[in-house]
């Protein structure tokens, strides 16, 4: 939790949390919100990525997993979640459209719901190998690329908070 923007988009967050010594992982703010509701259940906060192997792991032992990341890599490594391991994945994403003149033109929120036997992200369009590529480029490579026109979007750019469209594709999601 290190910008102004994520406070405003972190459920449970303030910015007592922002301006701490050590700033605290997303995860302990919103598993620390969550533990204070006294809804009586267990919550298991997990600190990391889910490209590595501990964090899959951990993942293998949910009932369901229900996935908010916005990179096409993380999302390809938990699409294999539901096919491979038979897990059911709930994958909630939201987009915002403008026109060339950066006019708005509409917000989705999008709900996915994985199974063994429904269509996976890569069969829906949803995470493009181009775009992983990109991700995992090292930022000055990825730079001098997109200079060049072989990297297209604005992967590693910042993206304006929609606060309110996020709350409303976990919503859905958790419906």
């Amino acid at each position: 939790l290190d910008t102004e923007s994520n406070v405003r988009r972190v459920f449970g967050s303030t910015i007592a949390d922002l301006h701490s010594s050590v700033p605290s992982p997303k995860v302990d703010v919103v598993g620390r919100h969550l533990e204070q509701l006294g809804l009586g259940v267990n919550i298991q906060s997990v600190n990391g990525d889910v490209r590595t192997e501990a964090v899959l792991r951990t993942l293998l032992d949910a009932d369901v997993v229900i996935n908010g990341t916005d990179t096409h890599c993380s999302r390809a490594v938990i699409n294999v979640l539901a096919s491979t391991y038979l897990l059911p994945v709930i994958d909630a994403g939201v987009r915002v459209s403008t026109k060339t003149d950066n006019r708005l033109c509409g917000l989705f929120a999008d709900i996915r719901i994985l199974t063994p036997d429904t269509p996976c992200l890569w069969c829906r369009n949803i995470i493009d190998p181009d775009v992983i590529r990109a991700e995992n480029l090292p930022e000055d490579e990825r730079r001098k690329l997109q200079k060049e026109g072989y990297v297209v979007g604005g992967i590693g750019e910042t993206v304006p908070s929609v606060a309110a469209l996020t709350v409303l594709g976990s919503g859905l999601a958790t419906c």
